[in-house]
């Protein structure tokens, strides 16, 4: 595997640290590694998931994983060569401050 890119220092502090991705297969040949993030929005907990626009909700954090899980497995169905050609990405978490024009 060849190395992953590195994204330079930002100048935000509140970076969550860079991880190399898995874009290899799991030990099912079938079976690929997909990233998600969760919020917790309202009275749920939302993942989303960052290679396609699929997104799932629970109560709890392991509900909505699971109900995304089943969600891309469904998305996927009809799609499998769609699942192969996804690009191996690399994900930084950061955040940015935005102060709206006064009225």
């Amino acid at each position: 595997m060849s190395e992953s890119p590195k994204f330079p220092a930002g100048p935000s502090s509140s970076s969550a640290p860079l991880h190399a991705p898995r874009c290899d297969t799991d030990d099912n040949e079938s079976a690929h590694r997909l990233h998600y993030v969760v919020s917790n929005e309202d009275d749920a907990f939302v993942a989303r998931c960052l290679e396609v626009d699929v997104t799932s909700d629970g109560n709890t954090e392991a509900a909505a994983v699971a109900n995304l899980r089943e969600a891309l497995e469904l998305y996927f169905d009809d799609r499998i060569t769609q699942l192969a050609e996804l690009p191996c990405r690399t994900y930084r978490l950061g955040q940015v401050v935005i102060r709206p024009a006064p009225p």
